[in-house]
């Protein structure tokens, strides 16, 4: 699994890997594997305020597609793009309404919606997206569904229409 890191910028913070941290010279890049003799301490530290931030609502990391990182006074949290949250939407419409998941990636991507680093969706990712309940305003952390604080942009009769044709089109 990559490393992750949010560079803030303003505003907005931006998603990013360790490595394009390290390109920009904003952290030193540590390598593979981990030395420090706290090192277990602070992954237990980091997972725990990570669970903390779930259950309080709030993702735990980077926005998902459709979303962005913002930092305020009450400190980071993740709202709604209003670019391309109007082309996620338009996604689940399309597969709702009997499209393929190729086809409705195909036109939501002509219209401009692309991943984090500017490329087009991969059909993996558009499955990852349209299988999310992120979108719903529910967070799933550790097997749990958990309320979220931050505001749907799909309604749940949405995303459970295209739940049932997503399963429908795994049986054929």
């Amino acid at each position: 699994m990559p490393n992750i890191g949010i560079i803030l910028v303003g505003e907005e913070a931006t998603c990013t890997s360790a490595t394009r941290l390290k390109d920009r010279g904003t952290r030193r890049h540590t390598g593979g594997m981990h030395t420090h003799p706290f090192q277990p301490f602070w992954t237990q530290q980091a997972r725990s305020a990570m669970r903390e931030r779930a259950e309080a609502g709030v993702m735990p990391g980077c926005a998902p597609v459709g979303y962005r990182n913002v930092r305020s006074r009450a400190g980071a949290v993740i709202e709604a793009d209003p670019a391309t949250a109007a082309l996620v939407r338009e996604l689940f419409r399309l597969v709702a309404g009997g499209r393929s998941i190729r086809e409705a990636g195909r036109r939501v991507g002509e219209k401009g919606l692309r991943s984090r680093n500017g490329e087009s969706l991969a059909p993996s990712s558009l499955h990852a997206i349209l299988t999310n309940p992120f979108y719903t305003g529910t967070l799933r952390y550790g097997g749990r569904l958990i309320p979220g604080r931050h505001q749907a942009i799909i309604s749940p009769e949405l995303f459970r229409a295209v739940q049932s044709r997503l399963t429908a089109s795994r049986r054929r």
